[in-house]
């Protein structure tokens, strides 16, 4: 009986995890959405805003397919004076991750 509830909560334990990264992965959307606001964040100072920012993803190290979320993203973004690239990564809880792999650079 004891092996039997032990062999349950094992397996219960390795399921919660699955069930926990649901939002490891974001959709071209999310990511485009998420590296606006990472570069606003970044370079708002420099008058980066969310509204004046457009972005161009694409999935890092592989050939984007529609019928699949990703895990990285490389978001190109471009404002009214300034460009740069993004990584944006998904994480658990509904959040991401974000690096700048090329900063701001004047046009």
């Amino acid at each position: 009986m004891r092996k039997t509830i032990a062999a349950s909560a094992a397996l219960l334990a390795l399921a919660a995890p699955a069930a926990a990264s649901a939002s490891y992965t974001i959709s071209r959307a999310d990511a485009a959405l998420n590296a606006r606001d990472a570069a606003s964040r970044l370079y708002g100072d420099d008058g980066v805003t969310f509204n004046n920012t457009s972005t161009y993803c694409r999935p890092q190290w592989e050939r984007y397919d529609r019928r699949y979320t990703y895990h990285r993203w490389s978001c190109r973004w471009a404002s009214i004076r300034y460009t740069g690239v993004l990584r944006i990564t998904g994480h658990t809880g509904h959040t991401y991750g974000y690096l700048a792999l090329r900063g701001l650079r004047r046009y």
